[in-house]
């Protein structure tokens, strides 16, 4: 809750901003955080454009809370930004309609289980 009602805060000070500035702020500019939670050492999110972000220190715990199936089917595109993780098992599961995954925040060197991590993602178009 303290989440969502911090994105509503910055939506407005954006949308102040705009004004000040001369411009009106778009509701494409604004986006809010629609679903969040710490599963483990991952703290995620996922806005109101299906982007989920993906950070924190360390695993999630068994099967991540972002893909049960209420989650999954919003998931668009997604940023990982975590360190010191050992498994991605099922990171992505089910994720069908996601196409777009940012990497570059993500340390992949104590990686050693990747099983399931892209199982029904038919949709991925680009790994950055």
């Amino acid at each position: 809750m303290k989440r969502q009602m911090k994105a509503i805060l910055f939506a407005g000070v954006l949308m102040l901003a705009g004004l000040i500035m001369g411009s009106e702020a778009t509701a494409a500019e604004i986006t809010q955080i629609k679903y969040s939670g710490k599963d483990g050492g991952v703290e995620w999110s996922i806005d109101t454009r299906g982007h989920l972000l993906l950070q924190g220190d360390g695993d999630y715990v068994d099967s991540p809370d972002w893909t049960e199936e209420t989650y999954a089917s919003e998931i668009a595109t997604a940023e990982v930004r975590v360190k010191n993780m050992t498994s991605t098992k099922a990171m992505f599961f089910k994720c069908e309609y996601l196409y777009d995954i940012d990497f570059q925040g993500f340390d992949t060197g104590k990686v050693t289980d990747m099983s399931k991590m892209f199982f029904g993602c038919t949709n991925i178009k680009k790994l950055d």
